[in-house]
């Protein structure tokens, strides 16, 4: 299937939290006021800034939120979730000492290792030796979604 005719999508979201305590009553139809003149204006600026799109979702929820907690836990470093380049060469079996990854290294690289060294890069977790086609190549799967 060719890139263009894969659907693509950007999602932000946005909550807006009224903090605990507040003593407001939030009336309906003030709440829906703010709505109508935030999508108003996320419309406004999503036709100006992302002329790409062709239709917008809105989703509109109100709630109480008596337990909302979210965590995120950091996984060890493993081949299958591509954080190759945070351990460092000598943990993929490379001989060569660490340091910024050569184009020798990169060459014995899979796919997924490439794109996890060219995100590594792209966040400075690592670096890449000064050279054209180290340069090159690490932009290519910095741009590939795999």
């Amino acid at each position: 299937m060719p890139d263009n005719e894969v659907p693509r999508v950007l999602r932000l979201t946005f909550e807006f939290t009224v903090p605990r305590g507040l003593r407001v009553n939030i009336r309906n139809t003030r709440r829906m006021a703010a709505v109508k003149a935030l999508v108003a204006a996320v419309e406004a600026l999503g036709a100006r800034e992302f002329p790409w799109a062709q239709s917008m979702t809105v989703r509109h929820e109100w709630s109480y939120a008596w337990h909302d907690e979210t965590e995120v836990r950091e996984l060890p470093p493993s081949r299958e979730n591509g954080k190759f380049a945070a351990l460092g060469q000598k943990d993929i079996h490379l001989d060569e000492e660490d340091g910024p990854w050569t184009l020798a290294q990169l060459q014995r690289l899979d796919a997924k290792a490439l794109r996890a060294v060219a995100s590594d890069v792209a966040f400075g977790r690592t670096t890449v030796e000064d050279d054209p086609e180290v340069n090159a190549l690490i932009a290519t799967y910095s741009d590939d979604e795999g």
